[in-house]
């Protein structure tokens, strides 16, 4: 993935380009354009930190600069599309917004200094639910060589009294959907009260059935909807987490393997524009106080990131 950071006289020249009707062969200018993009009164909240209550918008002049530019970019483009004579003054209002936000909250778009990916919350995940099975005594008693009680007499303890631990093998081998034990995991979940809910939030590469059409379809027609990975994955991914400190990790020995303490659950949703109000609750509801943006407000934000 390629990271592009603007200047704040490359993106004027962007500005100055597109509102001149994106001609093919332009070069682009140096300098500012006299014109800019006027904002509606309604987006100052969510373009200046930390304005908004409860974190609802971003709290970071940087990621401030970034929405901006996104703003200026998207209103450009739609005016772009409409007309190609020269734009005066374009304002940026409650479209330009809500198309910004569904993009700045899609699952495919993450900030360039996000240090969780999906994938890594799939296995987080997946190892959990595996662990809480080997602690259900009905798990258990179904596979006991899985929950290491192959010893009758730790078959009738039917639970542990230490933390739970898992290891980078079994990790690996719960991604391996074609293996025995997640053939065995996704067999008990059918049968499971809330095996359903489960298999959802194992990491899936397709929409999920039904809780009736999950209870009647096959095992093997339902790993196949799980998501694999490789254990060189799970060595990068774990190590990374690790070293991160979102999970913790040791060896007995030297050559013992590798086991990690989880957390409950990992997320990707550190991203600042989360929370970002949806268009119609800033736009029904915004304060007219702070009176109208200049329209040079484009052109004096240090904008991160392309316009369009």
């Amino acid at each position: 993935m390629l990271v592009l950071r603007n200047t704040p006289d490359e993106s004027s020249s962007v500005v100055h380009w597109l509102m001149a009707g994106c001609p093919q062969r332009a070069i682009l200018p140096d300098g500012r354009p006299e014109n800019g993009i006027a904002f509606d009164p309604a987006l100052i909240p969510v373009t200046v930190p930390g304005h908004l209550p409860n974190g609802r918008g971003p709290r970071k002049l940087r990621d401030c600069q970034l929405l901006a530019a996104l703003l200026s970019g998207a209103c450009l483009t739609g005016n772009a599309r409409q007309s190609s004579e020269p734009i005066d003054s374009p304002t940026c209002g409650q479209h330009e917004y809500e198309r910004v936000r569904r993009l700045l909250q899609s699952p495919l778009v993450n900030t360039a200094d996000e240090p969780v990916d999906q994938l890594a919350v799939d296995m987080i995940n997946r190892a959990n639910i595996f662990l809480k099975l080997k602690d259900n005594a009905e798990f258990i008693y179904a596979y006991p060589s899985l929950c290491g009680y192959d010893d009758p007499i730790d078959r009738q303890r039917g639970s542990r009294t230490r933390q739970e631990l898992v290891t980078r093998r079994e990790i690996a081998d719960l991604g391996n959907v074609r293996c025995r034990l997640i053939q065995q995991v996704v067999e008990f979940l059918r049968s499971a009260q809330d095996g359903h809910n489960a298999f959802r939030r194992m990491g899936l590469v397709r929409q999920s059935p039904s809780e009736r059409g999950f209870k009647g379809s096959e095992t093997r027609a339902l790993t196949v909807m799980l998501r694999p990975w490789s254990p060189k994955q799970v060595r990068g991914n774990f190590d990374a987490l690790r070293k991160t400190g979102l999970i913790d990790g040791d060896r007995e020995s030297g050559n013992a393997p590798w086991q990690y303490r989880l957390p409950e659950a990992l997320s990707t949703t550190l991203s600042p524009f989360r929370s970002l109000p949806p268009a119609i609750e800033l736009f029904g509801a915004h304060d007219t106080s702070f009176g109208t943006l200049r329209p040079c407000i484009c052109s004096s934000v240090r904008w991160r990131g392309f316009v369009a």
